[in-house]
C-alpha cells in the first residue's frame, strides 16, 4: 500500500512524469508476471515427465553468424531442427557436433514430451 501512495503522491506533484513513471512501473509488473507465468508453465508442462528414446530425423541445419551489438558480443550458434513422430523441434548444438550431423541422417534422441502443450523437449542425441 505504501508503493501505491508514493505513486499517488508523485502524481499529485508532477502530473505528466509521474505518470509515464507509473505506466512504466505498471508495465514492468506486467512483464514480470508473464515471464513468472511462462516458467511456471513450463515447469508443470516438461518437470518431472517420463524421459523417452526416440529416432529421429535431421530436416535442416542452420548456423547464425556471430555479432557485436551495443550490449556485447553474440557468438556464433549452430542448431539443427529434427523431425520426431512428425513433429519438428529445433535444437541447439556445439560446432563439432553440428558438422558431425547431415541432413537426413537419422539420430537416436532422448526427449521428453510436454503434459500439456504435447511439445518435444529434446535433452541429448545418442547417437
Amino acid at each position: 500500500m505504501e508503493i501505491i501512495k508514493s505513486l499517488s503522491a508523485i502524481i499529485e506533484d508532477y502530473p505528466i512524469p509521474g505518470v509515464l513513471f507509473a505506466m512504466c512501473i505498471i508495465a514492468i509488473i506486467i512483464i514480470a508476471t508473464f515471464y513468472i507465468l511462462y516458467g511456471i508453465f513450463l515447469a508443470i508442462d516438461c518437470w518431472f515427465t517420463p524421459k523417452r528414446t526416440d529416432s529421429g530425423r535431421i530436416v535442416f541445419k542452420g548456423h547464425v553468424l556471430g555479432c557485436y551489438t551495443m550490449r556485447g558480443y553474440y557468438p556464433e550458434t549452430y542448431f539443427v531442427v529434427v523431425e520426431i513422430d512428425n513433429v519438428e523441434v529445433e535444437v541447439s548444438l556445439e560446432k563439432d557436433l553440428f558438422n558431425a550431423y547431415q541432413i537426413n541422417e537419422k539420430i537416436n534422441v532422448e526427449f521428453v514430451r510436454g503434459r500439456i502443450s504435447g511439445r518435444h523437449y529434446v535433452k541429448y542425441f545418442l547417437s
